[in-house]
């Protein structure tokens, strides 16, 4: 993907199509997670999420506790325009405490939805190639990870 100020080229069923940052989601089947490296000090997720621990019915009332959202799973083909969707930006999909059914779940979603493009990001990238042969990678889900420096 190019992203340039105020827009990004999106390949969408064989063509490049411009959207707009507005044409861009997040959508969390998943939400908390666990630090796994020195990247994980500065978690924009874990700040923000903390700040509702106990708030009833807020939802991050469990501030950054691993939660499943099954209730969320279809939300993407509920959205008829296409869309570059971050997937999971409050957790990481393959955190291991997520089932593998339910990792197989959100990829049947998106596999489904293929008129969006899912950018999946991970800290645990071992997982993902473990899973790798039992998903789905159709050609709107990009997989990507970082690197941090340990110890």
């Amino acid at each position: 993907m190019f992203y340039s100020i105020g827009e990004c080229r999106v390949p969408v069923n064989n063509e490049l199509r411009i959207c707009h940052r507005m044409d861009r989601s997040y959508w969390n089947p998943v939400t908390g997670c666990t630090q796994v490296s020195p990247g994980c000090d500065h978690c924009y997720a874990l700040n923000f999420a903390e700040r509702f621990r106990g708030i009833a019915g807020h939802p991050y009332e469990v501030g950054f506790d691993l939660t499943l959202r099954p209730g969320r799973l279809d939300l993407p083909l509920r959205w008829r325009d296409p869309r570059v969707i971050f997937v999971n930006s409050m957790s990481d999909l393959f955190h291991v405490r997520v089932p593998d059914a339910f990792i197989a779940w959100v990829f049947e979603t998106m596999q489904a939805a293929d008129w969006h493009t899912f950018q999946v990001l991970t800290k645990r990238p071992q997982r993902a190639l473990r899973m790798a042969d039992q998903l789905p990678w159709p050609r709107n889900i990009w997989l990507g990870t970082d690197a941090a420096t340990h110890g």
